[in-house]
């Protein structure tokens, strides 16, 4: 579990909030072009009236060319329409909860979790959202 600021709302976030549906952490840098197309990946995923009500999501700006700042996580996140909350993980403390699933990684970092709170899936680079779309395809009827 981990707990943050959306700074699109001002709102509270915590994961536990997710918990009976699957959700998928983004980690993303501002200015990285594989986030963003990560990032249009999932926003199909989440309009998907298929997965309505089961799939959720949640962002996680880290440090990529510079430090995040909420304001520019929030000028990046509505450029992109991240429709989803995003938090500013600048000091990598929710990042580094998950440093056990990959010693090292590359922008961007997916990771998604079943609806009892379980890591079922975790994974770098362009790929991914479709290796999630595949994993969801499969275990979502």
């Amino acid at each position: 579990n981990f707990t943050g600021t959306d700074v699109m709302t001002g709102n509270s976030f915590t994961l536990n909030s997710t918990l009976g549906k699957y959700t998928i952490i983004d980690f993303w840098g501002i200015g990285c072009r594989d986030c963003e197309y990560v990032a249009s990946q999932l926003l199909v995923l989440l309009a998907d009236p298929k997965y309505a009500g089961k799939l959720t999501a949640v962002g996680a700006a880290i440090p990529y060319q510079d430090f995040p700042t909420d304001r520019g996580i929030k000028t990046e996140a509505t450029r992109l329409k991240m429709n989803y909350p995003q938090l500013n993980d600048s000091s990598g403390k929710i990042l580094s909860k998950l440093t056990h699933i990959n010693g090292s990684f590359f922008y961007p970092l997916e990771v998604l979790v079943d609806p009892y709170g379980a890591i079922v899936y975790s994974g770098n680079g362009v790929s991914t959202g479709s290796e999630i779309t595949a994993y969801l395809q499969s275990h979502i009827k």
